[in-house]
């Protein structure tokens, strides 16, 4: 039998190796793996090649946490995707690797965290928060890839405009909203002077997030498959783009387009030592090309967190490449035909990014030399991430 991947209730891939012939052959790892905005909502098409690289130098299981594209989440709610997050990683151990390996000797497995761009974001918000971490289990250590923790207008393209086409839509609507009253007050008037129209029923909201859970988890999202959005574009399914730009897309009632918790929030979280409390020893991975990377300011705030109950390890690794060195994306997916039917909302300029580098991709791919020197640094980044891993698997 070979290596393979196992799918867990849709949102989680799991990476397990063979059966291990003895006791020196069971893994002793096991790797949470959390991608970027957009690839990270379907790993395996986009990390594939690091992740199974990893797994075989390391001899680690890896679980994969996919970042749901739902119809019905706020993408900008870090707190509440965090908990999902957590939760499919605690479904996935304990229903996959408790089963496969039995609790006894899955328990003594070490986990080590493990994300690139926004899913370092969403580690580090995991292991600065104890619920979080009491419902994912402690990390032995986080390894974080192209870190950055900038606000959702510097970070998402199409956020800036958005707000100010929400805003201008605010106007319309108010504007809309005096017409609509006037005429009323004047029919009134001429009907019955005496009486006055009443204010409009506010309409009832979901309260997502009860007194007694701030992490309310709603059964009724649905992921949307990555292969549906692609056979839509292809078969001109106009309602499928529309369904996507609709989850990006925050309500016009929402007042705030930042991200929760906050940039600053998040900062002071590691700068006080809340994150280093409970994930002491870090790796952190800088490239040289990567120009929205903020990993050096990480690797600061962490070794200078406030509490020094725990003895801080940061090693900072600065290599060769640009912030989609870890993304190995394969082209048979024909994901460049969605430019092509995007249209002018401006939550699509995310969609443009993500999707757009996939033609900068392939035009670097028809260079060999170009290829050998990406998987070089692809390779360089496996080899220093496997051996961070040796060592907090050898460690006491």
């Amino acid at each position: 039998m070979s290596w393979e991947w196992e799918m867990y209730q849709k949102t989680t891939q799991i990476y397990l190796p063979p059966p291990p012939s003895d006791v020196l052959s069971t893994p002793e790892t096991i790797i949470h793996f959390i991608g970027g905005t957009l690839f990270g909502s379907y790993p395996i098409r986009f990390y594939q090649t690091i992740l199974e690289s990893i797994a075989k130098k390391s001899n680690s299981i890896i679980i994969a946490t996919s970042i749901p594209v739902t119809f019905q989440s706020n993408p900008l709610d870090h707190d509440r995707l965090c908990f999902n997050i957590v939760k499919s990683f605690r479904d996935a151990y304990r229903n996959v690797i408790c089963d496969e390996y039995g609790t006894k000797v899955a328990n003594t497995m070490k986990i080590v965290g493990l994300g690139h761009s926004l899913g370092s974001r969403l580690h580090c918000i995991i292991s600065s928060n104890s619920s979080l971490l009491k419902i994912g289990y402690q990390r032995e250590g986080n390894v974080l890839i192209s870190f950055n923790n900038f606000n959702a207008m510097s970070s998402v393209p199409g956020v800036k405009s958005l707000k100010k086409n929400v805003r201008e839509a605010k106007m319309k609507d108010k504007v809309r909203q005096n017409r609509d009253q006037k005429v009323a007050w004047d029919d009134d008037y001429i009907n019955d002077f005496s009486q006055r129209r009443r204010g409009r029923k506010s309409s009832k909201t979901k309260d997502y997030y009860s007194l007694n859970n701030r992490y309310y988890f709603d059964e009724d999202d649905e992921d949307v498959d990555f292969q549906e959005v692609v056979e839509a574009v292809k078969d001109g399914i106009e309602n499928r783009l529309s369904s996507i730009r609709a989850t990006l897309t925050p309500d016009l009632k929402q007042e705030a387009f930042e991200f929760q918790p906050t940039p600053e929030e998040l900062w002071c979280q590691i700068e006080d030592g809340v994150y280093s409390k409970n994930v002491p020893k870090n790796l952190v991975v800088q490239f040289d090309g990567d120009e929205i990377d903020q990993s050096v300011r990480l690797a600061r705030s962490i070794a200078g967190g406030k509490c020094k109950d725990n003895e801080v390890d940061v090693k900072f690794a600065r290599l060769r490449g640009t912030h989609l060195t870890p993304v190995s994306y394969v082209g048979r997916f024909g994901v460049g035909d969605i430019v092509k039917r995007i249209s002018t909302y401006p939550i699509d300029d995310i969609l443009k990014e993500a999707v757009g580098e996939e033609t900068l991709s392939q035009k670097r791919l028809k260079k060999k030399a170009s290829t050998r020197k990406n998987m070089k640094d692809l390779n360089n980044l496996v080899d220093s991430v496997v051996e961070y891993i040796l060592q907090l698997s050898s460690s006491s």
